[in-house]
């Protein structure tokens, strides 16, 4: 705290000098964004100003589509020309366009551009990357595991740029093409430069996202009126894997997220997410958290009571835990290590309850570079393998409630998958007897071997 250090009753605070310097530190932060940036800015005031352009046109002509007629067949009538592919309402999907089809009959329309940049600029920024950036197919995999509907409230307590709810909304809207009713999305980020990308991403998708700035262990934005953490139909996050957070935290938590929900946990704070994940659902929430593979093995088999074991436990007795995915390796920025995502429901069907599906996706993956990636097709085979919930040998195994405590609640799909699987044992006597065909077989062999140098040695050589 500034300000005199004198007790006395005469002291007085004197007033903050004011300072450039929270400025100076954004606009330095925003800059490590500019590769990303720029090409948006630049694109956004070119189609501004054709827009403008074309509304000149229309006061002359007394009609915008006359307008965009003459302009389309005579462009000298322009400051400048923006063909249609390039406008800012095509590329977000605001304006119809009908994309040519190239020499092989596929669609020239791009991918996400802003997606697009993104990714490439996550690319070229190392490990820092994973604060903003989650990889897209697992950032279209997630959604596609929570089947939003519109007029869900969806959140997301560590967004970064917001990928992950835009990709809810863009996947809402494949699964109800009719419907004219958004999500409602919610996202609280902690870092500025993240924060501010985060809200250039939801307008370049013309989203409506509502995005508040803090940390959200410390203090989630999003509350009710009575100041509880207010409820949400799905959440989806990505948060900082193996965090240390400051144990007093937990102990002295105002929302009473942890000593009700399994326990305080000790070690790394990845069950603390899923813990504050719980707090952020309604009664017929469901959620899908990237976390460590560590995360759902710690502390089963120890000797010792293990508090990360003990909350796993608490979450399999409460049948919270839809289901565990295991990602391949090296597709995260930040790190080389497989992921999971660990999937929560708070209303399972009938056919789920105690149950849990654990699905194997490491072997989906193709090699990239720099990352590795799950190739697009995949990402609805694993969603759609996770929602009929039945095991599929060498990917997808269904546990009961027991099956999970036999094994002191390890979670991981690589415990689980191919066990099931039948084994094809050769009698011992068969085994016996190839093995005594196969000294005869060498015994001849030596024989017929020795008695050929015996020969060469009979012949002078």
């Amino acid at each position: 705290m500034s300000g005199s250090s004198g007790a006395g009753p005469r002291s007085r605070r004197r007033p903050a000098v004011p300072t450039t310097k929270p400025m100076e530190q954004m606009l330095w932060d925003a800059a490590k964004f500019k590769d990303c940036l720029l090409p948006f800015l630049f694109l956004k005031r070119l189609s501004d100003v054709f827009d403008d352009e074309i509304a000149r046109l229309a006061e002359e002509y007394g009609d915008r589509a006359a307008a965009q007629e003459i302009a389309e067949s005579d462009h000298k009538l322009l400051r400048f020309y923006l063909p249609p592919e390039a406008r800012w309402g095509v590329l977000n999907d605001r304006e119809a366009y009908d994309w040519p089809l190239d020499g092989q009959g596929r669609s020239t329309r791009p991918h996400d551009v802003g997606e697009h940049l993104l990714r490439k600029f996550a690319e070229g920024s190392g490990q820092s990357a994973g604060e903003f950036f989650t990889p897209t197919e697992v950032g279209f995999l997630m959604p596609h595991l929570m089947r939003p509907r519109p007029g869900e409230a969806c959140h997301d307590y560590a967004c970064g740029s917001a990928g992950l709810l835009v990709k809810l909304q863009l996947v809402a809207r494949e699964l109800d093409p009719t419907s004219r009713v958004p999500l409602k999305l919610y996202g609280q980020e902690l870092q500025a430069e993240s924060y501010a990308v985060a809200h250039m991403n939801a307008i370049i998708h013309d989203m409506d996202v509502r995005i508040e700035r803090g940390d959200t262990m410390i203090n989630p934005k999003f509350k009710t009126a009575a100041g509880r953490i207010a409820a949400h139909d799905v959440v989806v996050a990505n948060p900082m894997r193996n965090q240390d957070i400051n144990p007093d935290i937990y102990a002295s938590d105002p929302f009473d997220r942890f000593h009700t929900t399994g326990g305080v946990t000790t070690g790394k704070a990845d069950w603390a997410w899923l813990q504050h994940t719980l707090a952020c659902l309604n009664e017929r929430g469901r959620a899908a958290v990237v976390l460590d593979t560590g995360a759902v093995t710690r502390g089963s088999g120890a000797r010792h009571e293990d508090r990360e074991r003990n909350i796993r436990k608490w979450f399999v007795e409460q049948d919270l835990i839809d289901g565990v995915i295991l990602l391949p390796d090296n597709l995260f920025y930040n790190t080389s290590a497989a992921g999971v995502i660990v999937v929560l429901s708070k209303r399972k069907p009938e056919a789920r309850k105690d149950r849990i599906v654990l699905l194997n996706a490491s072997r989906r993956v193709r090699k990239g570079r720099p990352k590795n990636f799950i190739p697009e097709e995949d990402i609805r085979v694993i969603a759609e393998s996770f929602a009929a919930g039945e095991p599929v040998a060498g990917e997808v195994a269904v546990i009961t409630q027991e099956q999970a405590a036999g094994a002191d609640y390890n979670l991981s799909p690589s415990r689980w998958v191919g066990q099931t699987e039948a084994v094809t044992q050769r009698p011992i006597a068969d085994i016996l007897a190839d093995m005594w065909r196969l000294d005869d077989e060498a015994r001849e062999v030596d024989a017929r071997l020795a008695n050929m140098l015996a020969r060469l040695q009979a012949n002078g050589h």
